[in-house]
């Protein structure tokens, strides 16, 4: 079996992304005078690692997990439109400096590196032909034939178990 090697560089871009999550969630601390949020941050950011996860198994075995690809490209499309208010929050804290971020410019970076492998991971996530696949379609079950002479074992409708049959029958009578 051959793996592909950019699965595995995406599995560790995403351990990559998740630290630079957690990193980020401590810059968000000056939001509310810190409060509860950066450690809900980290709570929230936890999922992500499912992502890592998922491309491992790609790596590890893309006929078996292949199929699974268009459930991780959603969760990578959910993901780039989850950053849209993230994104507007970092712009809004160059434009006012001082009312967000402690750090706007380590934040930028941050946001921008979890973009880029948001997309690098939807590019290998999305969905293909499934004759695309390098094994997947040889290795696919195909429907089983009814066995030789089955046809002829099953017994043919018996005509007094029809409704006009018993009905006719029942007049003659």
């Amino acid at each position: 079996m051959k793996r592909k090697f950019l699965y595995l560089v995406a599995a560790i871009a995403e351990l990559a992304r998740f630290l630079a999550l957690l990193l980020l969630s401590a810059d968000f601390g000056a939001i509310g005078e810190g409060g509860g949020f950066p450690r809900l941050f980290r709570y929230a950011a936890a999922p992500q690692l499912l992502f890592a996860a998922a491309f491992f198994f790609l790596w590890l075995d893309e006929a078996r997990y292949g199929p699974y690809r268009p459930l991780a490209a959603i969760g990578k499309l959910a993901l780039l439109a989850a950053a849209l208010p993230l994104g507007l929050e970092v712009a809004y804290s160059f434009v006012e400096p001082g009312s967000g971020l402690r750090d706007p410019g380590f934040a930028s970076l941050a946001l921008g590196f979890s973009l880029a492998v948001d997309l690098f991971g939807l590019g290998l996530a999305a969905p293909r032909r499934p004759e695309s696949w390098p094994a997947a379609a040889a290795e696919a079950p195909l429907p089983a034939a009814p066995p030789a002479g089955a046809a002829e074992s099953v017994p043919a409708a018996m005509p007094e178990a029809l409704p006009e049959a018993g009905r006719a029958g029942g007049a003659e009578a």
